[in-house]
């Protein structure tokens, strides 16, 4: 009978058998994990002339695509050395979608899988059904092949979608597990049937996946490629999930406290009711942002680093000046970018430049402000200029690069 009564109670604490009333002590998950966002991959093929594609990335915010193979190269051997449990590209995986740099851009994802790290990937809004898919040509500039949805996950089948632990009905949105039990959660809204937003189908099916995690007492990281907090005051349409509200709520009753992003292009963070998102920079411009993820003891920390094309390319012998000194070329053709919006004052433009690139390095906090540049800001005739900068000094203190959050739940 003591026999019995023994083993009775070793299966009780061994398996927590809810008749016996008694549980184990539950172990806190640890998790490494890498994101990047904005890769806006264009294929080689597609740049026969490389002049003409440079002048089209210096009319935007300095994408450097004509070096996007090498610093896809680079980011992705960076993410094996550091060899997290898995990597997350929040969506704009290529320029304009077109089809081969889809495909291409799988192709090299793959060498992350194979090393035994799992991908996760979700689409942006630049990734189905565009029609600027392109290629610039000697002839000029040609329309080449986009993709739609489906395509989309038979290109990227083994980045996540082949081993979700769930997939929504409605869109691209899915759920992976990792073999920590931190789940992350996939938002897509590029390929929903109500674009920019989550439709109630899959709101619903959010919010099962968010119980059923409860239930496991696992916890949820949120993704997506649109914001899911609104960051700046002039990002707001178009750049928040349209009905973001609804998913916040539901992270609010579920106790998702973390969620990460692209889509701005600039290194943000921003906290409310409890959820916090971090916007990671877009990898194609100055600094070239990745993040690290970590979970350990009930904390999660988020910290960028730069991808090191300088030294990728002195590795892999190089002798491309512009790829041995990437990062200065980077941030310089992101300062003409800026330069191409002259204000006619050379002294204000400097200070324009300098001042965009430390908000989209998140490094506004190590920025020097001079008062009398900001009067000169704040009396531009640009009034839209005037009213976005100044919407950018308003987190000139805050450190846009780092937070760590617990992620119990009291």
């Amino acid at each position: 009978m003591k026999q019995y009564i023994l083993k009775t109670l070793l299966a009780c604490l061994s398996f927590s058998l809810a008749g016996c009333g008694v549980h184990a002590v539950e172990k806190s998950p640890e998790a490494s994990l890498m994101t990047a966002t904005d890769l806006h991959y264009l294929s080689p093929s597609l740049m026969e002339n490389l002049d003409l594609a440079k002048e089209a990335a210096a009319e935007g915010d300095g994408k450097t695509i004509i070096y996007g193979s090498q610093l896809t190269d680079a980011m992705i051997e960076t993410v094996i050395k550091n060899h997290p449990d898995a990597f997350i590209m929040t969506g704009d995986l290529t320029l304009n979608g077109e089809k081969v740099s889809h495909e291409e851009l799988a192709a090299k994802l793959d060498k992350i899988n194979d090393a035994g790290i799992q991908v996760l990937v979700i689409p942006g809004n630049h990734d189905l059904n565009n029609k600027h898919a392109i290629a610039y040509t000697n002839d000029g500039v040609q329309s080449v092949d986009s993709i739609d949805k489906d395509e989309f996950v038979q290109i990227y089948h083994n980045d996540g979608y082949d081993d979700a632990l769930s997939r929504d009905s409605d869109s691209l949105s899915y759920v992976y597990r990792l073999d920590s039990g931190v789940r992350c959660l996939m938002i897509d809204v590029n390929g929903s049937s109500i674009l920019g937003a989550v439709s109630d189908t899959t709101l619903s099916w959010v919010e099962q996946q968010l119980k059923k995690a409860k239930k496991a007492g696992e916890p949820v990281l949120a993704f997506s490629h649109q914001n899911f907090l609104v960051h700046l005051d002039l990002f707001t349409d178009g750049f928040r999930i349209a009905n973001g509200d609804k998913l916040l709520a539901l992270f609010q009753e579920y106790g998702v406290k973390a969620g990460f992003s692209g889509h701005m292009h600039c290194q943000h963070i921003a906290s409310k009711d409890g959820f916090t998102e971090a916007v990671t920079g877009a990898v194609s411009i100055l600094d070239s942002h990745i993040a690290n993820i970590t979970i350990k003891d009930g904390t999660l920390s988020y910290q960028t680093q730069s991808v090191d094309v300088d030294a990728w390319a002195a590795q892999h012998g190089s002798t491309d000046e512009h790829l041995l000194l990437y990062s200065r070329y980077a941030r310089n053709f992101f300062k003409q970018s800026i330069y191409s919006q002259s204000t006619g004052d050379q002294k204000l433009d400097d200070y324009i430049a300098d001042l965009n690139a430390a908000f989209f390095t998140g490094t506004l906090n190590t920025f020097t402000d001079q008062p009398d540049m900001d009067q000169k800001i704040s009396s531009m005739n640009d009034a839209m200029m005037a009213v976005y900068l100044q919407s950018v000094l308003k987190d000139k203190d805050k450190d846009m690069n780092a937070f760590s959050v617990s992620l119990k739940n009291e």
